[in-house]
């Protein structure tokens, strides 16, 4: 008797010196890892054309990334599919730290919420790194359309015979924010819309401007050199406040579209088993490089804010936000078309 549990005493012994060990390897391993990182470039993936609001933030952040690495850090547009394709490139590189996912809102949380396809699980497959941006949508029609306001738009939906023709709304894809924001729009105001997606905001709202669609919903980066230009008018904004360099512009809540208000977040996400350390180093370098002053600025013209986030705290939000889009998608009955 005394030699079995001798025996069994030995043995856990074993097993817990076994496993001590390999928890520490993995933690000098992890930890020797991020010593050493980045020794080669950083490459950030976007899901949407050049030109598009994320496209504009990813090379912002990557010079003030590659400033502070002291190495090279470059953006690759995969657009298309919802940002779906961007996603699945990040999932299949090295859980490294050296392929990270910029954006995130439409390909991991609002996409696979309206019943998107995908071939990875949101909350499993990615790791939230760090917080980019957070902003609010502006509803925009082409100059020479007959909207100049968003009473316009309201007055002559009430004044429509039901099943009027429906209006034509660019989005930057399938079940994207500009997606969900024109429809609630149309929910609210009695209209009918038909979303119509594009590989960006940036192109959604181009084609407004020229009068190929009625509407298009994008954010300020990606509307601002045709607003200026005078060839696209912004409606609304999506926002609790006006934004600054669209003073006469109103918020969604002063029109009477109570409810509507949405935020969009962009942030960095790696593939799920990235080291911790190289994380929380990057997460660090992430901050540190939005808090510039010239970064500072650009937000804040653009009617957006900022949130400084831990990795968990990261994690936490994104989590609630995948239920919140769920609810949405469900409640305006967003669904995307395969």
């Amino acid at each position: 008797m005394y030699k079995e549990v001798h025996m069994v005493k030995s043995w856990n012994q074993a097993g817990w010196m076994a496993w001590t060990v390999a928890v520490a390897a993995g933690w000098s391993a992890g930890a020797m890892a991020a010593e050493t990182f980045p020794s080669k470039p950083i490459r950030i993936v976007v899901g949407n054309a050049v030109g598009g609001v994320d496209d504009i933030w990813a090379r912002r952040y990557a010079q003030q990334m590659s400033e502070r690495l002291q190495q090279t850090v470059v953006v690759d547009n995969r657009p298309g599919a919802s940002g779906t394709l961007a996603a699945m490139e990040v999932l299949k590189a090295p859980k490294d730290g050296y392929t990270l996912l910029y954006g995130g809102m439409a390909s991991l949380i609002q996409f696979p919420s309206a019943g998107g396809t995908v071939r990875y699980k949101p909350k499993e497959d990615f790791e939230p790194v760090a917080m980019a941006t957070l902003g609010y949508p502006v509803l925009t029609a082409g100059s020479n359309s007959w909207a100049k306001s968003i009473q316009d738009l309201v007055h002559k939906a009430k004044a429509a015979p039901a099943n009027a023709d429906a209006y034509s709304c660019g989005t930057s894809g399938q079940a994207a924010t500009s997606h969900f924001a024109c429809m609630m729009v149309a929910k609210a105001v009695g209209a009918e819309f038909k979303p119509v997606p594009y590989k960006g905001g940036s192109l959604a709202a181009t084609d407004a401007a020229s009068g190929h669609v009625d509407f298009a919903v994008g954010f300020y980066g990606e509307i601002s050199p045709l607003t200026l230009g005078k060839r696209l008018t912004p409606l609304v904004v999506f926002s609790p406040k006006r934004f600054p360099l669209y003073p006469d512009t109103p918020t969604v809540k002063e029109v009477g579209l109570e409810g509507l208000e949405m935020v969009s977040f962009s942030a960095f996400f790696a593939p799920k088993g990235t080291p911790a350390e190289v994380v929380q180093r990057l997460n660090t370098t992430v901050i540190q490089s939005f808090h510039t002053p010239q970064m500072e600025r650009w937000l804040s013209d653009a009617g957006a804010f900022y949130q400084d986030m831990s990795p968990a705290e990261l994690k936490a939000f994104y989590f609630k936000e995948i239920d919140l889009w769920k609810q949405r998608s469900v409640e305006h009955g967003i669904r995307v078309e395969q």
